[in-house]
C-alpha cells in the first residue's frame, strides 16, 4: 500500500513540477498537499489517477493562455512566418525594431547553397529603443499574442522596462528595450529567469540594417553575430557569415560587453527604494527627452529623489505620471495663450454688436443691400 502511495505522490510531483515549469508558482504547497490526501485515499486505479492528472494539467494550461512551444525548437519556415507577423503588426505603429538571434544570416543568405538545413532556432528576439516600447505595447495589447503575465512592467518593480515576451501562434518572442548613449548602447532583458542589464561598449556597429530583395532588415550586425557565434562554438552560423562577407575590422574591434545588473527574478522587488527612484526616474527623464525635447535640471533631480525616498513604488509611478503631465501643460502655454488672445478678440467683437448670431445676421443683409445699391449706381453711372 505503502508503494502504491508512493506512486501516486511521484505522478502528482511531477504534473505540479511541469505545470510551475510553464506556469511559474501556479501550484502553491497547499495545493499540493490536498492533492496528495485526495488521490492517496482514494481507491481509484494509478492508470485512472494518471489521466486525471493529465487533463487537470492540460485543462489548466489552457486557462493560463500557455501554448506549449514545439519542443522548444522552431523551424525556418516558422520563424519567417513571425516575423512576417511581428513586422505587419508593427508597421501601423511605425516603430523601428531589430533582430536579435541567429536567424539574420539566414534571412541575409538566401542564395547560400551551403546553409545549414533542418536548422531549429530556439525561439526570436527583438531590439526596440525605450522610448518606442511603449507605443509597440500598446500596440500589441490589442492582439492575442499579447498576455499581461509575461510584460515585465506587470511583475517587476525595480523602476526598469525589461520589455515583454509575445506568443505568436506557439512561437515565444522577446522584446528587450534599449537606450543608445552617445558612446554606447544599454539592453534590459529578461534570460534565463534573471533581470540583466547590458552595457555595449559600441553605438554605431551594433545595430545595423541590411538589405536583401529590395527588403530592408534590421538586426544586430554580423560582425556582433560572429562574435556571438564563435564564442558559443556556433561553427554553421559562424561560416554562413563569412560566406556573405562581414567587416573583420568591426569584428576584431568588438569588446566583452559589461553586465550592469544581474538579479535573480524572485528578489528583484526587494531592491532598496533609492534604486526604484532613481530608475523610475531615469526611464521618465529619457522619455520627457526624447519625446517633448525638455531637459530638467540636476537640483530637480535631487530635490525628486529626496520627495519620493521611502514612497512605494505605485506612488512613484502616480507621482510621475503627474509631473509629465504638468510638463505636457507647460508645452501647452503658447496654444492657450493664443486661444486666450482669440477669446479676446471674440468679446471685443461682441461688446460692438458682431458677435451673436442675430447681430451677424443683421450684419449680413444690411451689407448685401449696400453691395446691391452700389451696382445700380455704378450702371446708372
Amino acid at each position: 500500500m505503502d508503494n502504491n502511495k508512493d506512486k501516486i505522490a511521484k505522478m502528482i510531483e511531477e504534473t505540479i513540477s511541469n505545470i510551475n515549469s510553464k506556469v511559474p508558482d501556479t501550484i502553491t504547497d497547499n495545493q499540493k498537499k490536498i492533492m496528495l490526501d485526495h488521490y492517496s485515499n482514494s481507491n481509484k486505479l494509478e492508470e485512472d489517477i494518471q489521466k486525471e492528472l493529465n487533463n487537470y494539467s492540460e485543462e489548466l494550461l489552457n486557462k493560463l493562455g500557455y501554448k506549449d512551444p514545439i519542443n522548444g525548437k522552431y523551424d525556418l519556415n516558422q520563424i519567417q512566418k513571425t516575423i512576417a507577423i511581428i513586422r505587419d503588426i508593427n508597421k501601423f505603429g511605425n516603430t523601428p525594431i531589430y533582430l536579435d538571434s541567429e536567424v539574420t544570416p539566414f534571412l541575409l543568405g538566401v542564395q547560400i547553397d551551403n546553409r545549414p538545413r533542418n536548422r531549429q532556432f530556439p525561439g526570436l528576439a527583438f531590439l526596440i529603443d525605450l522610448k518606442d516600447i511603449d507605443r509597440f505595447r500598446n500596440n500589441y495589447k490589442k492582439t492575442p499574442y499579447y498576455n499581461e503575465e509575461d510584460d515585465s512592467l506587470n511583475n517587476i518593480r525595480d523602476g526598469n522596462d525589461y520589455g515583454l515576451q509575445l506568443n505568436v501562434d506557439g512561437v515565444l518572442v522577446d522584446i528587450y528595450p534599449f537606450i543608445k548613449d552617445k558612446d554606447s548602447i544599454t539592453k534590459y532583458m529578461i534570460r534565463d529567469n534573471k533581470c540583466i542589464v547590458e552595457d555595449i561598449k559600441d553605438n554605431s556597429n551594433y545595430l545595423k540594417t541590411y538589405e536583401v530583395n529590395g527588403e530592408k532588415i534590421n538586426s544586430v550586425s554580423l560582425e556582433y553575430l560572429k562574435r556571438r557565434a564563435d564564442d558559443n562554438k556556433d561553427n554553421d552560423i559562424s561560416k554562413m557569415i563569412e560566406d556573405y562577407g562581414y567587416s573583420y575590422d568591426i569584428y576584431n574591434s568588438i569588446t566583452p560587453s559589461k553586465i550592469v545588473k544581474e538579479a535573480d527574478l524572485n528578489t528583484v522587488n526587494n531592491v532598496p527604494s533609492s534604486e526604484i527612484v532613481k530608475n523610475s526616474l531615469v526611464r521618465f527623464l529619457y522619455n520627457v527627452k526624447m519625446n517633448d525635447n525638455k531637459d530638467v535640471s540636476q537640483e530637480k533631480i535631487d530635490e525628486t529623489i529626496k520627495r519620493l525616498h521611502n514612497k512605494d513604488y505605485d506612488d512613484i509611478n502616480k507621482f510621475l505620471e503627474r509631473a509629465k503631465d504638468n510638463l505636457n501643460q507647460k508645452i501647452e502655454i503658447p496654444k492657450i495663450l493664443y486661444d486666450q488672445s482669440l477669446k479676446e478678440e471674440k468679446d471685443d467683437l461682441k461688446s460692438k454688436g458682431f458677435s451673436t448670431t442675430e447681430n451677424m445676421a443683421y450684419t449680413i443683409i444690411i451689407a448685401g443691400i449696400i453691395i446691391i445699391l452700389l451696382s445700380i449706381i455704378i450702371r446708372l453711372v
